[in-house]
């Protein structure tokens, strides 16, 4: 049975059912830290030049950042990652209390230590849509690593099972 009304609840449950990958966006900070922000709204666009997307929700502590610095690393995390990945979804003063993740440079951007592939990335355009911004981006730099992905569906962490 289908539902017309379309609620936010709805529509994000609806999702939930695409099973994506999980990344980890990360810019930098006014004082030049690290800030991370765990993601799966984040796709390839073109190969030439070579493109991807992200979108920040406007009330998101990355929105200004990756808005005014311009550039982004995608570090795509591994299936031994899922700590990582949830690192960026506890509030900030919970985080505060937790061990940060390690990161590495790759061009201008600063990317998860051992992730399975990491991007560096500079914003060439940007789109409001609703309550998010999409921020498209050259990639500048690429590294892959062997691994496993870690997955994300019906808003739980999982794994490929063989």
């Amino acid at each position: 049975m289908a539902n017309t009304e379309v609620t936010a609840d709805l529509f994000r449950n609806a999702w939930s059912n695409f099973a994506t990958g999980v990344t980890v966006i990360s810019t930098q900070e006014d004082d030049g830290r690290v800030h991370g922000m765990t993601a799966n709204s984040v796709t390839s666009v073109s190969l030439e030049p070579p493109l991807a997307l992200i979108t920040i929700a406007h009330e998101r502590n990355s929105y200004p950042l990756v808005k005014r610095n311009g550039r982004f690393g995608i570090s795509v995390l591994n299936a031994r990652q899922q700590g990582i990945a949830r690192h960026y979804t506890v509030p900030a003063e919970i985080r505060e209390t937790l061990t940060a993740p390690e990161f590495e440079a790759l061009g201008e951007s600063m990317v998860v230590t051992d992730s399975l592939a990491a991007m560096d990335c500079r914003v060439v355009d940007s789109v409001e849509a609703g309550d998010h911004t999409i921020f498209i981006a050259k990639l500048e730099a690429i590294r892959i690593n062997e691994g496993d992905p870690l997955l994300y569906f019906r808003s739980r962490f999982a794994l490929i099972a063989d």
